[in-house]
C-alpha cells in the first residue's frame, strides 16, 4: 500500500523539477507514477540536457513541433513516438526555455498488476512488463494523448 501524497510532497517534487536534469533524473529514481489502472516504482531513467551539448536529445538542434514541451515547464510529459510502434515518455525537467527531460527507461508493477498484464499478454515473467522506456508506457496505457 502506498501512503497518500502530500502538498510537501508534490512541492519537493516540483523544485526537483525545476533543478539540473542529471538532479532531477535521480531523484526521480524510486518514485511511483500511477497512469490507467497501474502504478510502477521507476527504476531506471535516462537524463537529456536538451540544447546544452547533449546530441542525443530530442531537443539538441532546437525547438520543433514535436519537441517543444521540452522547453517547459518542468513537470510536463514529452510523449513520442519511436520506430513506428513505440511511446516512451520523459519527465520535463529545467527552467523554462531551457530543454531538457529525463527518459522514464524501466519500472516495476507495484499496483495493477492484472490490468499491466492485460496489456502486455506476450509477456512471460511480471519483471519484464515495464522494463524499457515502450514497456513501460504499455503497461501504464501512455500514449501521446499525454503528451503536455
Amino acid at each position: 500500500m502506498t501512503r497518500p501524497v502530500t502538498d510537501t510532497d508534490l512541492a519537493g517534487l516540483a523544485d526537483l523539477l525545476a533543478g539540473p536534469v542529471v538532479l532531477a533524473a535521480r531523484g526521480l529514481l524510486g518514485c511511483r507514477l500511477t497512469a490507467n489502472g497501474v502504478t510502477v516504482r521507476i527504476t531506471e531513467v535516462e537524463a537529456y540536457a536538451g540544447t546544452a551539448g547533449d546530441p542525443a536529445s530530442h531537443a539538441h538542434r532546437g525547438r520543433t513541433p514535436r519537441n517543444a514541451v521540452m522547453f517547459g515547464p518542468s513537470g510536463h510529459a514529452y510523449v513520442y513516438f519511436t520506430y513506428g510502434m513505440h511511446w516512451c515518455m520523459n519527465v520535463v525537467t529545467g527552467p523554462d526555455g531551457e530543454a531538457s527531460a529525463v527518459l522514464l527507461r524501466a519500472g516495476e508493477v507495484v499496483e495493477g498488476l492484472d490490468v499491466a498484464r492485460a496489456r502486455r499478454p506476450a509477456v512471460r515473467r511480471d519483471v519484464d512488463l515495464a522494463r524499457g522506456p515502450a514497456r513501460l508506457c504499455a503497461a501504464l496505457g501512455i500514449d501521446r494523448s499525454v503528451y503536455g
